[in-house]
């Protein structure tokens, strides 16, 4: 999305974490003084999602369905911008 600010000083949301049990995510990294979730998809695309809670990345990380948490909860809530 073009015009977002997603500077946050160094910005960095490594170590993504690898999410083996799901078929739709698959690894999750977070930068919790930024509030920047990266997300990369099966399909090997990243999106930084901007203004995520750490609640909300906890519950992600722990969720059964990674995919059914993103879609109910995270996608089209957050701005986001291609990684």
């Amino acid at each position: 999305m073009a015009g977002l600010n997603f500077h946050c000083g160094t910005f960095t949301v490594w170590p993504l974490i690898r999410v083996a049990e799901s078929a739709v995510v698959r690894r999750i990294g977070y930068n919790a003084r930024c509030q920047v979730l990266e997300v990369e998809f099966s399909s090997r695309a990243s999106y930084r999602y901007q203004a995520v809670p750490a609640p909300i990345v906890a519950t992600f990380v722990r969720a059964a369905s990674k995919g059914r948490y993103f879609n109910r909860q995270i996608r089209n809530r957050y701005t986001y911008r291609r990684a």
